[in-house]
C-alpha cells in the first residue's frame, strides 16, 4: 500500500490538526489533559490521489477475535523506544482515542491495517499530556538573564549543544537537504531556575501570526549569515531547521516574550548536506597536469638513449 499523505483530524472541532507529507509532519496533535482523551480521525490518500476508505467499528469488529476485520483500519501505537505510561491508545476502526495517563511527552505512530496486517506506518509524532489546561502564569516585566542554554536533538532526546555565558560546546546535527531537524531547548537563569516554555496550540494567536502569553523558544539567521541554506520554523517550545540547499550558515537561538526578544545566544553553525553529491574518496592521489608530461618526456629520453646504445 502506498500512502501519499495522511491528515489527522481533531474530531472535537472537525479540523485538520496535523498532516504528513512524504517523511515529515506539519502541525501537531492537540494537548491531552491527564484523565481525559482526544479523538483523532485519519484521512489516508493513496497514490491515485483518492482517499482510502476506512471501516467503522460496529460493522467490522470481530468480537470473537477482538480485532477489526474486512478492510482498511486506522490504528495507532507507541513509537519504538518512546516513554510508556504517558498515554493509553484505543482503536475504533475509523478513528483512535489518545487518553492521558500522566503528565509528560511521548511519541506515537499511526498505522493503516488490513485485517490484522499493518500495510503502512507513519513517522512518529509527539503527543503531550498536561495535568490541566490552565496556562502557566508568568509574572514580572519579562526581563531575564540566561546563564545556560541546552539544545536538545528531539529525534534522539539527547543534548547536542550547550551554551555557557558566551560560548558553545558541541554542535548541531547535520541537516539533510529536503529534510529537517527538530530542536528543543532548556533555558536556565542566573539563579539556577529553568524557564517554562509554552506550547503552540495554547499560546498561538492566529490573528497576529505570533505566539503570545509566555516565554517562547525561537530561532533566526545570524547577522550576515548566508541565506537560502535553511528554512527556520518556530513551534513555541521547539524549532525546526529544514535543509534547502547544500552549504553552511549560522543561526541564533532566542527567548521571546510575546513579540519581544528578551535574550539571544551567540551564533552557531549549521550544515546542510545533499545526499546526491558524493564526497571525494579519502586518500585518492591527486596529480598535477605537469606530472604526466614530465613522465612522458622522461620515458622518451630513455628510448632515445637506448636507441643510441
Amino acid at each position: 500500500m502506498t500512502v501519499e499523505s495522511l491528515e489527522i483530524i481533531d474530531r472535537s472541532v472537525r479540523e485538520v490538526t496535523a498532516d504528513l507529507h512524504g517523511d515529515h509532519w506539519h502541525g501537531r496533535l492537540p494537548v491531552v489533559i491527564q484523565g481525559k482523551h482526544i479523538s483523532l480521525g485519519g484521512i489516508f490518500t493513496g497514490a491515485d490521489g483518492e482517499a482510502i476508505p476506512l471501516m467503522e467499528e460496529d460493522t467490522f469488529y470481530d468480537t470473537g477475535r477482538g480485532t477489526f476485520t474486512g478492510d482498511y483500519i486506522f490504528n495507532v501505537r507507541l513509537a519504538e523506544g518512546a516513554p510508556t505510561g504517558i498515554v493509553t491508545l484505543v482503536n475504533h476502526g475509523d478513528h483512535v482515542h489518545v487518553r492521558g495517563q500522566q503528565a509528560g511527552e511521548t511519541e506515537i505512530v499511526f498505522l493503516l491495517q488490513q485485517d490484522d496486517a499493518v500495510v503502512w506506518e507513519s513517522p512518529s509524532i509527539g503527543v503531550n499530556v498536561r495535568k490541566d489546561d490552565t496556562p502557566t502564569e508568568i509574572v514580572g516585566d519579562g526581563t531575564i538573564q540566561i546563564s545556560e542554554l541546552t539544545i536538545i536533538d528531539r529525534s534522539v532526546r539527547e543534548v547536542t549543544a550547550d551554551f555557557h555565558f558566551d560560548h558553545w560546546h558541541g554542535r548541531l546535527p547535520v541537516v539533510t537537504k529536503g529534510k529537517h531537524i527538530s530542536l528543543g531547548a532548556e533555558f536556565t537563569t542566573d539563579d539556577g531556575e529553568m524557564v517554562p516554555l509554552m506550547e503552540e496550540d495554547i499560546f498561538y494567536d492566529p490573528g497576529r501570526g505570533v505566539f503570545t502569553g509566555a516565554y517562547i523558544f525561537n530561532v533566526r539567521l545570524a547577522d550576515g549569515a548566508p541565506t537560502g541554506i535553511v528554512e527556520l520554523l518556530c513551534h513555541g517550545d521547539h524549532v525546526h531547521v529544514r535543509g534547502i540547499q547544500d552549504g553552511r550558515t549560522s543561526i541564533v537561538f532566542m527567548l521571546q516574550r510575546d513579540d519581544d526578544v528578551v535574550w539571544e545566544s551567540a551564533e552557531i553553525n549549521v550544515m546542510v548536506e545533499d545526499p546526491d553529491m558524493a564526497p571525494a574518496t579519502p586518500g585518492a592521489p591527486v596529480e598535477s597536469p605537469g606530472f604526466g608530461l614530465l613522465a612522458a618526456l622522461g620515458g622518451l629520453m630513455v628510448v632515445i638513449y637506448a636507441s643510441r646504445k
